[in-house]
């Protein structure tokens, strides 16, 4: 229930102090906050919460891989970089030159790295969280709360 009172603040328009008006402000109930773990990353200098989407509206290989490696870099960079260790990249650089259009979107190889990719970023959701797509939206990828 939000309840309204008000406080008299300056009427500038009044000039120099000479009037006051009635400001309302909106008290509201106290919100229920979820705590969700949060994860500092060193090189952005940025805290990354592991809530909600990371990509939305697309199933294109094209836009995910992309999406999902961003995301491990900040939640597991160890992880991160035993993948960008591989001698050619975990995307061939040549598919990098093609962009979009490259065939190799659409491989078994590119299929496996997204598998690999899903797979990583949901072994390290927190506790009580998984990666995957939102149950209510097969092309909204995030972390989502479990449900019991």
């Amino acid at each position: 229930m939000n309840t309204k009172s008000t406080r008299q603040i300056p009427d500038e328009d009044a000039g120099h102090g000479a009037g006051m008006i009635d400001f309302p402000e909106t008290i509201a109930e106290p919100v229920d906050i979820v705590a969700v773990d949060i994860v500092f990353d060193p090189v952005s200098n940025e805290s990354f919460p592991l809530a909600g989407t990371v990509i939305h509206g697309t199933h294109r290989l094209q836009d995910l891989i992309p999406a999902f490696i961003d995301v491990l870099e900040k939640l597991a960079p160890d992880a991160h970089a035993q993948l960008m260790m591989q001698p050619f990249g975990p995307v061939p650089a040549y598919v990098m030159d093609e962009g979009d259009d490259a065939a190799w979107w659409e491989s078994t190889d590119a299929l496996y790295l997204l598998e690999q990719l899903h797979d990583t970023l949901n072994e390290h959701a927190p506790d009580g969280w998984y990666f995957g797509s939102h149950p209510g939206d097969g092309s909204d990828y995030g972390f989502w709360e479990q449900e019991e």
